[in-house]
């Protein structure tokens, strides 16, 4: 079955923002996260917290809404939204 348009356009989207970056073996699994939440990143701001830990912030195209994640080596977690009481 050949992919459609934009479905080549949003996995072009995905490479475009991680060649953007250093490579990392927790790319994928980024990737996984982003896939599993449908969300195209239209830009990716990585922060390194430590030689092994990288923090993601990505902005979804198309909308306000930014994910966190959190890398170790290979292996990502989805942080949860900070509730209102911790942003103050």
């Amino acid at each position: 079955m050949k992919p459609t348009v934009p479905a080549a356009c949003g996995v072009l989207l995905i490479a475009a923002a991680f060649l953007a970056g250093p490579g990392h073996a927790e790319d994928r699994e980024l990737q996984a996260i982003l896939e599993k939440l449908r969300c195209v990143p239209s830009k990716v701001t990585p922060i390194s917290l430590a030689p092994t830990v990288t923090a993601y912030d990505v902005l979804c195209k198309g909308s306000d809404k930014v994910i966190h994640v959190i890398c170790r080596e290979s292996e990502c977690r989805l942080q949860p939204k900070p509730s209102e009481d911790e942003e103050r």
